[in-house]
């Protein structure tokens, strides 16, 4: 039976049919070893994520999730040391001689004269160059610290000599090799030259820190009535020995909290969450659909850590290979959340420029931040005249991004923008934030919010409550708000802030309503907090009054939105 030749048409759609096979079979491959790269990524980077995490933590998390092997050695053994576990350290240490931290182990377990060996060592003679010292000896600042804390001041003067330090500048001086402040080093000078009460060193401290007489002799009288007591203790007690000796188990254990826990639940479904996000994504750049997107931003920020965060963004980026033009869903991506603007705000003002579309006030106000933080074009004679405290307008979003408003609305953002439009190169994609019109437009911009904060708050004593009060007005502009309200149903207490139309009161409360402070009165002040505030609960309830507290630790804005839009429900307002 002979066999029926293709027609043309089949015999294309049949190739068609085997190239999207192979397509979908290519990005199936690609998309499992990006997720290989980025479980790998995201082990990296918990492991140096600062402030987020304990040691002990991290620890937990990654040995749980059978990462503790993919991180790098030296951050395996940096979360050792900094966890307690010197024992485990030790050896890792000794694979690349690094006595100076084999040194510091040995201290904080106790072996002073191990630690002092370690500290001597210098060059390893013994294995190749791959083994060689990873920093050489001796280690004159760990050896003095042993010094100082024995009280030898004739060793201590000595090892001093022996750095050589050489004047760098007016502050900093090159010691043992390394650049150091002469602050210290001097200070320690002078005390140890008081103590033995041997003022021979004076002669030479002109050579080894470019000092004159008489600010020499100013160091030595505060060192002869023991002003530099603190500095030199310091000196003598490194930061490392502040944790306490402790093994793996203890630290396993120790690191087993409902943080960590929520973490290894996150990484163990990395796989799935990623396929998952990527899709939503991917499907809401066709469909436009707000709840594809708000998932895939949700599983990014989920975890509450902007440098997983990063990671997690920088992998979608790089897999979401559609974006490569300017297109308006990049825009509405990057002003999605606001860890989104932080992350992408050059492609996010390219695309902007690029569209002759102005910044939002959201927008206007994390170019302000950044620009305060880190000005491209920094003159650096001038630098401390540059530099912008953005701090506490920062802890107040909602209002500051109302102050950006009104002055967008009066004109004055369209005059900046455009020069930053004129001045731009459509044919490349530089930075925006290099061009001198986008520093002049943040430096406006920065002004603007500083003479409101001066306006609204310098003259406020409580300004976390004065805050959430103003922000409360912006939210409900047509709303009766009255601020430290006192109804006689609750004499003599008050209210921080009073809405009687819409029958809510909300208290701003700080640390002293949760533990006691002493400016507050100690154990007895907050004793008294307590009942009163138990009492205001009680004298709400039986008002009808529906009393919102703010802990000092949550997010205002957030908690504020949330009862302005409770505000709206009961009004009838949408």
């Amino acid at each position: 039976m002979k066999r029926r030749m293709m027609t043309p048409d089949e015999l294309q759609e049949a190739l068609k049919g085997i190239v999207e096979t192979e397509r979908a079979d290519r990005e199936v491959k690609s998309l499992a070893r990006s997720i290989d790269t980025l479980r790998g990524d995201l082990a990296s980077s918990l492991a140096r994520t600062n402030g987020w995490l304990s040691p002990a933590e991290k620890i937990a998390v990654l040995h749980r999730t059978s990462s503790w092997e993919t991180i790098r050695s030296r951050e395996r053994v940096d979360l050792l040391m900094a966890a307690g576990c010197y024992r485990e350290a030790i050896p890792i240490f000794e694979t690349f001689s690094h006595w100076r931290k084999i040194g510091d182990a040995q201290l904080a377990l106790g072996d002073v004269d191990a630690a002092r060996s370690s500290y001597e060592r210098g060059e390893n003679k013994v294995a190749g160059k791959e083994y060689a010292a990873f920093r050489a000896g001796p280690d004159l600042d760990r050896l003095i610290a042993l010094a100082v804390r024995r009280g030898d001041w004739r060793t201590t003067l000595d090892l001093v000599r022996q750095g050589q330090p050489d004047p760098l500048g007016k502050s900093d001086v090159i010691f043992g090799g390394g650049n150091r402040a002469k602050g210290p080093l001097v200070k320690l000078c002078a005390h140890a030259s008081w103590k033995l009460g041997d003022a021979s060193i004076l002669a030479d401290m002109p050579r080894l820190f470019a000092m004159t007489e008489s600010e020499l002799k100013v160091i030595f009288a505060n060192a002869a009535s023991g002003a530099f007591e603190r500095d030199v203790t310091k000196l003598a007690n490194p930061g490392l020995l502040k944790v306490k000796p402790s093994t793996s188990g203890d630290v396993l254990r120790e690191g087993a909290t409902p943080l960590s826990n929520k973490i290894v639940a996150f990484l163990n479904d990395v796989d799935a969450g990623y396929r998952k996000a990527l899709a939503d994504i991917r499907s809401w750049q066709k469909s436009g659909v707000a709840s594809e997107l708000d998932r895939a931003i949700y599983w990014l920020t989920y975890l509450g850590s902007y440098d997983l965060f990063q990671t997690l963004l920088f992998r979608l980026r790089c897999d979401l290979d559609a974006w490569i033009d300017p297109r308006p869903t990049n825009i509405d991506f990057y002003v999605s959340h606001a860890w989104l603007t932080r992350a992408c705000i050059r492609e996010l003002l390219s695309d902007l420029i690029s569209g002759q579309n102005e910044p939002s006030p959201a927008v206007l106000l994390s170019c302000a931040i950044q620009h305060s933080a880190s000005p491209f074009e920094l003159d650096f004679e001038k630098l401390d005249a540059k530099a912008r405290n953005m701090e506490q307008i920062r802890s107040q979003p909602t209002w500051a991004e109302a102050v950006v408003a009104r002055w967008a609305s009066e004109g004055c953002l369209t005059k900046h923008w455009t020069k930053v439009c004129a001045t731009t190169d459509p044919n490349t994609r530089s930075d925006p934030r290099r061009l001198p019109a986008y520093g002049a437009l943040c430096d406006e911009v920065i002004d603007v919010l500083e003479a409101a904060w001066a306006r609204d708050f310098n003259e406020v004593r409580w300004k976390a409550e004065e805050a959430a009060y103003l922000t409360l007005k912006l939210l409900l502009p047509d709303a009766l708000i009255e601020r430290h309200a006192r109804p006689s149903w609750l004499s003599p207490q008050h209210l921080d802030i009073f809405l009687p139309e819409h029958g809510i009161a909300i208290e701003y409360q700080g640390e002293q309503h949760y533990y006691p402070i002493d400016i507050f009165g100690g154990e007895a002040g907050f004793a008294a907090t307590v009942e009163r505030d138990e009492r205001k609960r009680r004298i709400c309830k039986l008002a009808g009054i529906t009393l919102e507290c703010i802990r000092y630790d949550e997010p205002v804005d957030d908690r504020l939105r949330q009862i302005a839009g409770s505000c709206r429900s009961k009004a009838g307002v949408r």
